[in-house]
C-alpha cells in the first residue's frame, strides 16, 4: 500500500518541502522528518538546519557566530538548533513535585554536558570577572590588565578547547569624556568594577565596563569587537567620567540596551548614558530592581521597575 505522505512528496517540489520545514520549529522539523524516509532524506540537509537555527538564535538571543554553520556537520546544527527544546525538556524531567496538598517542588541536580578546562588565571575563579555570551562557545573577562574574548569551542561540537584560545585582547585604561581625577583608580588598580556585554548586530559585541569605588567618582567605558573581521579587535566607543561619587558601598546595576547604558547609582538613582550622541542623565527612582529596560525612539527610554 502506498504511503499518502509518500505520494504526496512524488508530486510536490522539493523547494516546497523546504519552505514548509522553515515556518516550524526545530522539534517539529524533526519530528516531521521521522514520518517517511523520503521526507527524512529532504530534512537532512543544511537548507533546513541552517535557518532553523538562525531562527532559534534570533528567538532566544544567542550570538550567531557562536555557530559556524560552513564548519560544522548537519548533526551538529541539528543539535544547535534543538539545543533550547532540549534544555527545557531536560530540565522538565529533573523537576519533581511531591503528592499531598502541602507538598513542596523538588529538583535533581543536572550533570554538566561538558566541561572546559581553564588557565590558572584568577579571573576564571571570579564570576564578576567573567560574561558567558549567549551561545556557550564566547566568553569576555576583565582582570587587573586587560579585556579578553575567549573562544571556548563550539558547543554542538562537543569538543571543547582546553584551555580557552584568546581571541582578543585590549590594556584597560581610563580616557573618556571629561577631566580624570589627579589619582586615577582603574581596573588596573584593583578598583571595584562591572562588566556588562551585549550583541550589536549579527556579527558585534559590545562591553561596558564601569569603575566606581569610594572615595572616586563614577566612570565607565564601552568597547566593540566584531567577530566577522579576520582580525577580530577590541575597540573603544566612548568614555565617560562623572563627578558623582557614589555611597561607601554600593551594589552596581549595569545594563547595555541598543547605544544606552544604564547603571544604578545608589539610594534609588540611577543614570542613563547615550555613548554615541554623548550625552547622560540621572534618574530618581523609588526602586532598586529595575525588570526591563526598552528603547522606544532616540531620545525616550521605557523603564519596567518594582514599586
Amino acid at each position: 500500500m502506498v504511503n499518502p505522505l509518500q505520494e504526496l512528496h512524488e508530486k510536490l517540489p522539493v523547494e516546497l518541502w523546504i519552505r514548509v520545514s522553515n515556518d516550524l520549529e526545530p522539534e517539529d522539523v524533526l519530528s516531521f522528518s521521522q514520518t517517511c524516509r523520503s521526507i527524512r532524506q529532504i530534512m537532512s540537509c543544511k537548507s533546513v538546519w541552517i535557518p532553523a537555527l538562525e531562527s532559534i538564535c534570533r528567538k532566544h538571543n544567542l550570538f550567531r557566530p557562536s555557530y559556524p554553520v560552513d564548519e560544522m556537520a548537519i548533526v551538529e546544527i541539528q543539535c544547535a538548533a534543538l539545543g533550547p527544546y532540549r534544555w527545557s525538556k531536560m530540565v522538565e524531567s529533573h523537576h519533581k513535585k511531591n503528592s499531598g496538598p502541602h507538598s513542596a517542588s523538588s529538583t535533581v541536580p543536572l550533570k554538566p554536558f561538558r566541561k572546559t578546562g581553564t588557565s590558572t588565571n584568577s579571573v576564571w575563579r571570579d564570576l564578576g570577572h567573567q560574561f558567558l555570551v549567549p551561545g556557550g562557545r564566547f566568553a569576555v573577562t576583565c582582570d587587573q590588565k586587560f579585556l579578553s574574548l575567549w573562544d571556548l569551542g563550539v558547543v554542538a561540537k562537543g569538543r571543547p578547547l582546553s584551555p580557552p584560545a584568546l581571541v582578543s585582547r585590549a590594556a584597560y585604561k581610563y580616557s573618556g569624556t571629561g577631566p580624570p581625577p589627579e589619582e586615577d583608580p582603574t581596573p588596573n588598580d584593583d578598583s571595584n568594577w562591572w562588566m556588562y556585554v551585549c550583541a550589536s548586530g549579527e556579527d558585534t559585541l559590545r562591553v561596558a565596563l564601569v569603575t566606581c569605588e569610594y572615595p572616586w567618582p563614577w566612570r565607565a567605558k564601552v568597547y566593540e569587537i566584531c567577530l566577522g573581521s579576520k582580525e577580530p579587535t577590541f575597540s573603544e566607543i566612548a568614555g565617560l567620567h562623572t563627578p558623582f561619587v557614589p555611597p561607601f558601598f554600593i551594589m552596581l546595576e549595569v545594563r547595555l540596551v541598543g547605544n544606552y547604558l544604564l547603571s544604578s547609582m545608589g539610594e534609588s538613582r540611577y543614570l542613563i548614558w547615550d555613548y554615541v550622541r554623548g550625552v547622560y542623565s540621572f534618574l530618581e527612582i523609588a526602586s532598586d530592581i529595575i525588570y526591563l529596560v526598552r528603547i522606544l525612539s532616540p531620545s525616550s527610554v521605557l523603564l519596567e521597575y518594582l514599586n
